[in-house]
């Protein structure tokens, strides 16, 4: 995805949401992690509420597996990028 122009960031960073959306469905919990760490870096110098709030509803459903070691670490990274 990185072929597509600056001005494609926002679409680039839903398809990428999305991919993890569904990872997560069905059930690929790393694959859903690994599209969502990459949608984090250029989030948050987007002013797409959409993208951010896709990313927050992706966050929420992840809380099924809080317990595991890298939704943790997750959403630790998210905070801080959105943060930041």
């Amino acid at each position: 995805m990185d072929s597509f122009g600056g001005g494609y960031l926002r679409s680039v960073q839903l398809t990428r949401i999305s991919a993890a959306e569904s990872y997560l469905a069905m059930g690929e919990l790393e694959g859903a992690l690994v599209s969502a760490r990459q949608a984090l870096p250029v989030l948050k110098e987007l002013t797409s509420t959409r993208a951010k709030g896709k990313i927050l509803s992706f966050a929420k459903h992840l809380q099924l597996h809080r317990d595991t070691r890298e939704v943790r670490e997750f959403d630790a990274y998210l905070h801080a990028e959105l943060a930041s």
